[in-house]
C-alpha cells in the first residue's frame, strides 16, 4: 500500500476517539499468587475526554494564530510610522526651526 493511499484511508484521531463507545471498559487481569486481580479502565470516558481536549486545543490554536497575524499586522503599521517619521525628520532642518 503507497503512503497516498494509507493516508486516504486514515481518520482523524478525534473522529476515532468519539468512535469509541462512551461506556466501554477494558479489564485486565494480572496473576499473583492468589489467583488474579482485575482492573478496569473507562477507556470509552477517557477517550471522549481526550477528544474534548483536542478540540479545546485546536480551538486554542487559532486563537494564537489569529492573535499573532493581528500583531504581525500591528508591527507592519508601527513600521510605516516609523519610516513615515524618518521622512519628516530627514525633511527638518538641523536646528528644528522649519
Amino acid at each position: 500500500m503507497t503512503d497516498e493511499m494509507m493516508q486516504a484511508n486514515q481518520v482523524p484521531l478525534v473522529e476515532r476517539l468519539r468512535s469509541v463507545p462512551a461506556n466501554a471498559h477494558l479489564a485486565v487481569n494480572t496473576p499473583n499468587p492468589l489467583g488474579h486481580d482485575t482492573q478496569h479502565f473507562a477507556i470509552g470516558a477517557m477517550c471522549h475526554k481526550a477528544a474534548a481536549r483536542l478540540d479545546d486545543l485546536r480551538a486554542e490554536l487559532e486563537a494564537a494564530k489569529r492573535d499573532a497575524e493581528d500583531c504581525d499586522l500591528f508591527l507592519v503599521c508601527v513600521e510605516e510610522a516609523i519610516n513615515e517619521l524618518r521622512a519628516v525628520l530627514r525633511r527638518t532642518p538641523a536646528g528644528g526651526e522649519g
